[in-house]
């Protein structure tokens, strides 16, 4: 008799929240993780070296420059998609 009950309610309570004008609002990050930047380590022996990392230091902050613009426009698509 306790699981007719249980499952009457159940159907009942089912069958209420059909009748709800009230959408749910579900937010998805779908936004890439944010990680640190890393920088690759050099050793300096030649002036030649030193403008080999240079170039590579001014890469890489480029890359990570870029991976922070992307992660930004993903939230701001996803700000103004909510509003």
């Amino acid at each position: 008799m306790k699981a007719l009950r249980a499952g009457v309610v159940s159907l009942y309570l089912m069958i209420l929240s059909a009748c709800s004008t009230v959408n749910p609002i579900y937010q998805i990050n779908q936004c890439p993780v944010i990680t640190t930047c890393q920088l690759r380590g050099y050793t300096i022996e030649r002036n030649e070296d030193l403008v080999d990392a240079l170039l590579q230091v001014e890469e890489d902050w480029s890359f990570c420059a870029a991976k922070v613009d992307v992660i930004v426009q993903c939230q701001e698509r996803t700000r103004a998609k909510t509003q």
